[in-house]
């Protein structure tokens, strides 16, 4: 059969072009994802998420190369492979990026994304509970809630901020980002508002689009640079699929990279390195990968509510669960992440910018197992960190995983953020309110105090900010793989609509301007394409 549009990844932003494409725009759509449906029960309740990073079922750990600069290092990179991607396992956090991320990318030259050009398509996604509100929507696929909870410990925490002169910020995704204020999450009542949940289950029975799950596409097919179709393996069997109008690819900011080097599209001498014959020279394909190096500092607490406490009771675990499941209304129905922190001036954006998430809880999410102590966790990263990695294909084998380059720490100024933000906890939680249910610093610890071993201490522990951008940058320049609309360069028909087209990391966590960039460039689609479908 042949569709109209081939969708290659139902993550965040697949999910909403595929939606998109077949319920505005009545075109046929073919949606190909590599993973499995979503039906584990895990992903859609909000304290899932602790049961989801090693399922290798929905997700897949990539392994980085040696990190120079964090001692060799090297760290796992979890990814969803799943319905809905990364929506599907991530921390729910909903977070736009500032406006000023966007002025910068229309300064240098990509037009069309200024504040005002996104602002209509973050609205556009929402079902928020912010109410007469200029700067949220209301109709949209995926429900927004604030954090209702005030736990003492997290009113002291916005009480220490305030203390050293951050604002309170009432919406974080209103009209300023900077301050201290409460989380907005992507879930309702407990539950978990991915975009395969928001989009997917929300197609109209016009029995034009066709999800195939477990479906790994090896290369995109291209002739007379004109893509017109892809290659792909589902149960062992080798398939092809053809489309009249475009092939988009949404497989994300490692494995979108990888699959245009596969193609023929990449770094000339990389392809040629790996046997991959070359269509066409693009520099960019792979490179300028950025990410949210995160660090976390851990705290004992005291009379105050931790969720490791909970998890230490069976009973009430058991009671909360049965609250969730059957009224929404539940210690659970919200993550254990409640407060942020950006440290931002106003209309003012710098590479010491930094945003701290406070949790009330303390473990290791990946080895799904929290402390047996009381504890909170305040986490933090650098808002727009000046280093860059890259993604390379290995091999011409689409089997095998590409070399994972984050090149974290690899600019000066990208240490002295991570230094202060380690100052800037201890001074948070020396204020009169955190002493009351301060016990004693877990980590660091009092041992830890000069620079360099604050610095030597954030090359050990520090990890993933799980946000990785960039690798097919959409720009006007020769490193660009992409143009404002998301189009290939210099290869007819082949977008590219997912993370890997951010140019600069934004400031703030990923998934709703992916989700934003993903109704975006469906729009962009659709004013094309209107009159002749």
């Amino acid at each position: 059969m042949e569709y109209d549009f081939i969708v290659v990844g139902a993550g965040s932003a697949g999910c909403v072009v595929a939606h998109r494409l077949s319920q505005d725009l009545n075109a046929k759509v073919l949606l190909l994802e590599k993973g499995n449906t979503d039906s584990n029960p895990m992903i859609h309740l909000v304290p899932g998420y602790k049961y989801l990073m090693q399922n290798k079922k929905i997700t897949k750990n990539y392994e980085t190369d040696n990190i120079k600069h964090l001692n060799g290092r090297r760290l796992i990179w979890p990814r969803g492979e799943v319905l809905g991607g990364c929506s599907s396992v991530n921390g729910m956090i909903h977070m736009r990026a500032d406006k000023l991320d966007f002025n910068d990318w229309e300064n240098k030259g990509i037009k069309g994304w200024g504040w005002n050009d996104v602002l209509p398509f973050y609205k556009k996604l929402e079902d928020s509970d912010i109410i007469n509100s200029n700067w949220h929507g209301y109709n949209g696929p995926i429900k927004v809630s604030t954090v209702k909870s005030r736990h003492i410990i997290c009113e002291a925490f916005v009480k220490g901020c305030l203390e050293l002169g951050y604002p309170f910020n009432n919406d974080v995704n209103g009209i300023s980002r900077n301050g201290v204020g409460y989380l907005q999450l992507s879930c309702f009542k407990g539950k978990r508002y991915s975009s395969a949940k928001g989009y997917l289950t929300k197609l109209n029975k016009k029995n034009n689009i066709s999800i195939s799950i477990n479906s790994n596409v090896n290369k995109i097919l291209i002739k007379n640079k004109k893509a017109y179709g892809v290659s792909y393996t589902k149960n062992g069997k080798d398939l092809t699929a053809v489309a009249s109008k475009e092939i988009i690819i949404s497989t994300g900011t490692i494995s979108s990279p990888v699959l245009l080097q596969l193609s023929g599209l990449g770094p000339q001498e990389l392809l040629s390195a790996n046997g991959v014959a070359v269509i066409h020279d693009i520099p960019g394909v792979g490179e300028n990968l950025q990410d949210h190096f995160q660090i976390q500092s851990i705290y004992k607490t005291q009379n105050s509510f931790s969720f490791n406490n909970l998890d230490q009771s069976f009973f009430r675990k058991i009671k909360e669960g049965v609250k969730l499941l059957l009224t929404g209304k539940s210690i659970l129905s919200e993550s254990a992440t409640h407060v942020f922190l950006n440290t931002k001036k106003i209309n003012k954006i710098s590479t010491q910018d930094l945003e701290f998430l406070f949790s009330l809880a303390s473990g290791d999410v990946l080895k799904r197992k929290l402390d047996t102590f009381p504890g909170i966790t305040i986490s933090f990263h650098q808002s727009r960190p000046k280093s860059r990695g890259s993604v390379k294909i290995l091999s011409k084998l689409s089997k095998l995983d590409p070399l994972i380059n984050p090149n974290y720490l690899s600019e000066e100024e990208d240490k002295i953020a991570y230094i202060r933000g380690l100052k800037l906890i201890r001074s948070i939680v020396k204020n009169n309110e955190m002493k009351k249910y301060i016990k004693s610093e877990y980590t660091p610890g009092n041992a830890v105090n000069y620079d360099h071993e604050l610095l030597q201490y954030s090359k050990i522990v520090g990890k993933t900010g799980y946000h990785p951008v960039g690798t097919c940058k959409m720009g006007i320049d020769d490193m660009s793989v992409v143009d404002n609309k998301a189009k290939v360069k210099s290869i007819k028909c082949l977008r590219v609509v997912d993370a890997s087209i951010i140019p600069n990391i934004i400031s703030g966590n990923i998934n709703a301007t992916v989700l934003m960039i993903g109704e975006k460039i469906s729009q962009s689609i659709i004013d094309e394409y209107k009159n002749i479908l």
